[in-house]
Formats: C-alpha cells, sequence, structure tokens
C-alpha cells in the first residue's frame, strides 16, 4: 500500500511501490530503450527493463534512495539506485556519463503512453522474446 499519495495525468510523475520515493520529469526523454543486459534481467527479476534516458538535470527525486554499485561490461562503474523500503529499482546511474541517467518506465505513474525507440543488449535478449514492434536493435549497448 503507498504511503504517499500522488497526482499526474501527462505521465511525467512516478516513485516506487511504497511510496518513499517519488520523482518528477520536467523533460522528455532522449530515449526509451528496451535493455535485456544480464544486470537489468536480474535487477527487473524480469526477461528485460525499459528504461527512459534522460538528462540528470531533468529529474527531481524526493526521498533516500539506496544504492548499489555495479560494473558495467565496459568497466565503468554504474550506480543502480532503488528504495531501501520496498526494493523498487528507480535509475541506473553511469559514473562515466554524469550528464544522463536511466529512468525505470515501470516506475512512471502513468506509462502507458512509453513507446521503447530501440533494444539494446539484443544477444542476452531470453530466446523466446520476439516483438513485433520495428525497433532498432543492437547486439550490445548503442554505439557512440
Amino acid at each position: 500500500m503507498r504511503t504517499v499519495a500522488r497526482e499526474s495525468t501527462d505521465g511525467t510523475n512516478g516513485g516506487c511501490l511504497c511510496g518513499k520515493i517519488s520523482y518528477v520529469l520536467t523533460a522528455n526523454p532522449l530515449v526509451t530503450a528496451i535493455c535485456h543486459c544480464t544486470h537489468c534481467q536480474k535487477q527487473s527479476g524480469s526477461a528485460f527493463s525499459v528504461n527512459l534516458v534522460v538528462r540528470r538535470e531533468d529529474l527531481k527525486i524526493s526521498g533516500a534512495l539506496s544504492t548499489f554499485e555495479d560494473q558495467a561490461d565496459s568497466g565503468a562503474l554504474i550506480h543502480r539506485r532503488f528504495c531501501g523500503s520496498c526494493g523498487s529499482p528507480i535509475v541506473t546511474e553511469p559514473l562515466d556519463n554524469l550528464e544522463i541517467t536511466y529512468l525505470k518506465a515501470g516506475t512512471l505513474d502513468h506509462g502507458h503512453g512509453i513507446v521503447p525507440t530501440v533494444e539494446i543488449w539484443c544477444a542476452s535478449a531470453q530466446p523466446w522474446w520476439t516483438s513485433d514492434a520495428p525497433l532498432q536493435g543492437f547486439a550490445r549497448n548503442i554505439p557512440v
């Protein structure tokens, strides 16, 4: 049961399952990606994670996040940040790019308008996964 009520009609507010963490996204995402990496699979407890790539300055988070320091395939450190009370994953922050963060789309209060535009880490996708969506796919991360 949520302990904090939030009102939103535009899909830019969100938070964790118990309500101790809330956020407002003040701009549109740069990209929306389905991530099939094994770390997102483990963190989400699912076959993939849907992430909004946003500018950190556009995301205003309220509440104290817990942090798990993880290491990307590239060797770069990333912070997987979540609610310490209910465990909801909120953001993944790459430490080698302090301008962006990956916001977990499942935490949006009204995420029904979210449409992924790319799939990444397709090499790690579950073998049963198929999609009819015309998404650009990458075996690993988006090339820079």
